[in-house]
């Protein structure tokens, strides 16, 4: 059984969080790689819903129904 999303959520944020806490790294260094992170995994995000869309879509119309 793969580990369940809730517990994988967890534990990454807990990382992410010791992580930047152990880094050493001001926040003036930090905050431009947390922003720029940020924005790649909104791109990564936007891709992955369009993904899924086309799929759902292309799905619903080989099943015949009405999207």
């Amino acid at each position: 059984m793969d580990k369940p999303t809730t517990m994988r959520h967890r534990e990454f944020k807990t990382y992410l969080i010791s992580l930047i806490n152990e880094s050493g790294l001001p926040a003036f260094v930090l905050v431009p790689v947390m922003e720029q992170a940020l924005s790649e995994l909104k791109a990564i995000e936007e891709q992955q819903y369009l993904e899924d869309k086309a799929n759902y879509e292309a799905e619903g119309k080989e099943d015949g129904k009405d999207i």
